[in-house]
């Protein structure tokens, strides 16, 4: 039997059992489906040869593929000229989902914002603000102290601690009572004065006499102004009063502890106002009159705090850091950014820069590369690269978004994922 037309040649002797089968490829062309289809239509095929029908197919489908049929070169070369001519590929979040997590966008706007210098720097207390309540006299605190915890209010005036004294040095004791007899004095003398029994000269030397007195108590840790407000007089106790009004940021002693003579014993700092002490590289400093003001972040939080009262411009360059100190003013009424924190923060200089801004919230670093997803539609979404540029610490200027187009402010992760989601689906075949 003889069966061609399909580039294959089957020899068969009729009937035979000793027949054999001989397979000639003329063409590349030939399927196992058609060589399938010529030995069926073949009715001289011995029923021995029958077995020898799946190796025939098999031997033809390793042969080479048919020239229609698309290559995994081909293919790979189809994505690639698709891939330069497609535009950019589109994300899909499904708005249901978008309603099950925190999810906003903003629309893109025009402003002006001024350059900024990057400068680290941390959080100090002004001058006056954090005061060092030190012991006047050597002794014993006493157990019944009033020894308010660390982060306690305090009011101005109010004691923190009674010392019993056992110092044979009693020149504190001494310019207390000095201060005390004083200020009777100066008592007396205005009674007499109303009457007309002396005369103003006499008033203005007890007067004066008072203010030496209250001074040299002060000298030594003392209150000049109430000389027997730091004295318990039925116990002869001193106590520790705080100058100022705020919190307890330190406490150095414990009940029944023997102090010192001028021992620190509580820090305590008034945090209404603190400040920004920016380090800022020696090159880098502005001058005073294009300074504008300041934004920063402190460690541990992303909230950002802006000032515009620029306290003092430093005039020395740190010999070790080469850097110059830069200090600004920032109210804290909540007291929640705290004397010692790092900060981050970006000085304004300059004139403002107008162009189109996005929220900061909305630029995603990945990799490196600077990225916001902007919304096309109610579920669909664009992967943008953009160029940033100055930034008040809100709002970005960038190039590559249009004035008006929505970006993704919260949520911008979760459109991330589904990105990646897709461009795994869609590459899921085999190469």
């Amino acid at each position: 039997m003889h069966a061609e037309g399909h580039g294959l040649k089957i020899v068969a002797p009729e009937l035979g059992s000793q027949g054999a089968v001989a397979l000639f490829s003329d063409t590349p062309r030939t399927s196992p489906s058609a060589l399938l289809a010529v030995i069926r239509s073949s009715r001289t095929l011995s029923w021995h040869l029958w077995p020898l029908v799946p190796l025939s197919a098999l031997l033809l489908a390793c042969r080479a593929p048919a020239s229609d049929a698309p290559t995994p070169h081909d293919h790979v070369h189809d994505d690639h000229s698709h891939n330069e001519s497609a535009p950019p590929a589109l994300i899909t979040l499904p708005e249901r989902q978008q309603r099950r997590m925190p999810f906003g966008v903003e629309a893109a706007d025009e402003r002006s914002i001024r350059r900024t210098l990057r400068a680290g720097g941390e959080i100090v207390a002004p001058v006056g603000k954090l005061v060092q309540v030190a012991t006047p006299v050597s002794g014993l605190v006493t157990t019944d102290s009033p020894m308010p915890a660390v982060g306690r209010p305090v009011l101005e005036g109010d004691a923190l601690a009674f010392v019993a004294p056992t110092s044979t040095d009693h020149s504190f004791v001494r310019l207390r009572a000095d201060a005390m007899e004083a200020r009777r004095e100066a008592e007396r003398a205005e009674r007499l004065f109303e009457s007309g029994a002396i005369t103003g000269t006499r008033l203005e030397h007890a007067r004066h006499d008072l203010e030496v007195a209250a001074a040299a108590l002060a000298g030594v840790g003392g209150d000049g102004a109430e000389p027997g407000a730091d004295v318990d007089p039925d116990r002869g106790l001193f106590a520790l009063r705080t100058p100022i009004s705020g919190v307890v940021a330190a406490r150095h002693l414990d009940p029944g502890e023997h102090v010192e003579e001028g021992q620190s014993a509580f820090t305590v700092v008034d945090p209404s106002t603190v400040w920004f002490l920016a380090r800022v590289p020696s090159p880098d400093v502005p001058p005073l009159d294009e300074l504008w003001g300041a934004w920063f972040t402190v460690e541990g939080g992303s909230l950002v705090y802006a000032t515009s009262e620029v306290v003092s411009v430093g005039s020395v360059v740190d010999p070790l850091t080469r850097t110059v100190e830069v200090r600004f003013s920032v109210p804290n009424p909540d007291g929640a950014i705290r004397v010692g924190m790092l900060a981050d923060g970006r000085l304004q200089v300059g004139e403002p820069v107008s162009g189109v801004a996005v929220p900061a919230r909305a630029i995603q670093d990945e990799d490196g590369l600077p990225v916001t997803y902007v919304a096309v539609g109610a579920e669909t979404f664009e992967r943008r690269p953009v160029e940033v540029g100055p930034s008040d610490g809100e709002w970005v200027l960038v190039t590559g978004v249009d004035a008006g187009e929505l970006v993704v402010t919260t949520g911008a992760y979760q459109v991330k994922l589904a990105s990646v989601g897709e461009a795994a689906v869609g590459h899921g075949h085999v190469h």
